[in-house]
């Protein structure tokens, strides 16, 4: 059977074949042009990384300076390094010779210091790998820093943000995941979890308490000093998250390998009332599963 199309049909529809013909006309002489916006991924934006210098900013706080020259001299080994002031990073920062390493303040997530790296230029040049770009964050601190406990953290956290930028250059997706790209949740089986007291909500604490010793509730100093020791084959607690409680407030859970400073758990929660800082029942439970399920792995 044949369909076919009235005359008056065809009158009608005349004008809309020739509104068709018109676009594809307009598409295939934009396609030169759309093909010559070049697009380039995370991988290749920072796969110069390990031969550019990384200018480590100062923050103007003392002791914090005095930590942080100390841990990079320690721990820093993908790229060459030197340190700064903040006026030089206000001079180079539009420069792509240069990545950075500073402390920041995010209005986005407020109450919290960052530890930032950032590869140097304009926002100007964005059809070029020299754009300025931030690489990675990691939440260091509570703005004020009243605590001692970021000094301690501070060598693993050098050592984690270079794991990520390894991983990143490596694997476009691992560069996108940002820091939960380095969860390492299958790989908890043998190791000892201790929690800080103070990384923990009072649900949390309760359900540790419910899991055998299998994640075990310590007071902050214990924690501490498992990751100064560098304690084989276990992980340590690290919690940020602004002084008080709001509406817009995160917290960040941590778990830290203490004898590599390797990231093995990365989180993060609304922080909206005290109960709820650090690590939740749900959180707790969820780490309890998969103890139990890679030791019953390991026992196959």
């Amino acid at each position: 059977m044949t369909i076919g199309i009235s005359t008056g049909t065809r009158g009608r529809l005349r004008p809309l074949f020739g509104a068709i013909l018109l676009l594809t006309l307009f598409l295939t002489a934009s396609l030169p042009a759309a093909g010559q916006a070049k697009i380039f991924t995370k991988k290749a934006r920072i796969a110069d990384f390990p031969i550019k210098t990384v200018k480590v900013v100062m923050s103007g706080n003392a002791i914090l300076d005095l930590a942080l020259q100390k841990e990079m001299t320690e721990r820093w080994y993908l790229s060459p390094y030197e340190f700064c002031s903040v006026d030089d990073f206000n001079r180079l920062e539009s420069d792509p010779n240069y990545y950075f390493l500073r402390f920041v303040l995010r209005p986005s997530d407020p109450g919290l210091v960052f530890l930032s790296l950032m590869k140097g230029g304009t926002l100007e040049t964005r059809q070029t790998t020299d754009t300025r770009y931030e690489l990675v964050r990691l939440p260091f601190a509570p703005e004020g820093m009243g605590s001692t406990r970021e000094y301690i953290f501070l060598g693993a956290f050098l050592e984690i943000l270079q794991q990520y930028v390894e991983d990143a250059i490596a694997a476009d997706r691992l560069g996108y995941l940002g820091l939960w790209s380095q969860n390492k949740l299958l790989k908890m089986s043998g190791l000892t979890i201790l929690i800080a007291d103070e990384d923990i909500s009072p649900e949390g604490r309760q359900r540790a308490e419910q899991t055998g010793g299998a994640i075990t509730v310590v007071e902050t100093d214990e924690a501490d000093a498992a990751l100064l020791e560098g304690a084989d084959d276990t992980l340590v607690s690290f919690c940020v998250s602004p002084y008080e409680p709001s509406l817009r407030a995160h917290c960040y859970d941590m778990l830290i390998r203490t004898d590599t400073g390797e990231l093995y758990r990365f989180s993060r929660h609304r922080y909206t009332s005290e109960g709820k800082r650090g690590f939740g029942a749900a959180e707790i439970n969820m780490l309890h599963n998969i103890l139990s399920r890679n030791a019953d792995r390991s026992d196959k």
